[in-house]
């Protein structure tokens, strides 16, 4: 008799797809790195699913309180909108409760008013069933490159491998020093890209209640150039 398949598609889980390249990225010293490179080589979208989601993380923390910093999640997005006004800039972040916003500064509503009159496009979630939330963390670029594991953008999330009890560089943005944090992220290309990337559309129009278009396919990799991949 033979086995029953662990993965299977619309039942535990989504779809299946392949990918070019993988990278486990494990903790966020190496994602925002890579996160920083891939945005930066963005030509035509960048797409952001997430539970929270705080403009003004740090994505090269250097223990400075600076803020409007270059490497702020927030200002960089900016910067990458108006650099290239065709650039789809959207990101999808759930509607928290106000008790779990008050937890967060009262991000991610706040944000809403940060991308104001910017190319940024953002938007609240609030199309779950009742006492549910949006948990997915993704990041898709072009459709040709994605991001997806257990963390969100948000300042309380950075942390080195090393994990030590004190780091300088493990401050929110309020200027207050978080714990250690252990998170892990993938990074892959190919096919599996592009289905999260059409993941990201199906749950904008849902929420949104329009559709963006699919990034016309381009030439340029956005694969961080320092970054080898674990499997190909």
């Amino acid at each position: 008799m033979a086995a029953t398949p662990l993965l299977r598609p619309g039942d535990t889980c989504w779809r299946l797809e392949t990918a070019s390249r993988l990278r486990f990225l494990v903790d966020y010293q190496d994602y925002f790195s890579a996160l920083r490179s891939a945005l930066a080589a963005a030509r035509r979208s960048i797409h952001v699913l997430s539970w929270g989601f705080d403009p003004r993380t740090r994505l090269a923390p250097d223990g400075s309180r600076v803020r409007g910093a270059p490497d702020e999640i927030g200002c960089t997005l900016i910067e990458l909108a108006k650099a290239n006004p065709s650039l789809d800039v959207r990101l999808l972040i759930w509607q928290s409760s106000l008790p779990i916003s008050a937890t967060q500064d009262f991000f991610p509503h706040r944000a809403k008013a940060w991308f104001k009159d910017t190319g940024v496009r953002f938007q609240l979630d609030a199309e779950v069933p009742l006492g549910a939330c949006h948990h997915q963390k993704v990041v898709v670029i072009d459709d040709r490159l994605a991001f997806i594991g257990s963390g969100d953008i948000t300042g309380d999330r950075w942390d080195t491998p090393e994990h030590p009890d004190e780091d300088v560089r493990r401050r929110t943005p309020d200027g207050g020093l978080h714990p250690p944090r252990h998170e892990v992220m993938a990074m892959f290309d190919g096919p599996a890209a592009a289905a999260l990337g059409e993941l990201f559309r199906a749950r904008w129009q849902v929420s949104a209640g329009e559709p963006p278009d699919g990034p016309t396919p381009g030439d340029a990799d956005p694969w961080p150039a320092d970054v080898t991949p674990d499997l190909t």
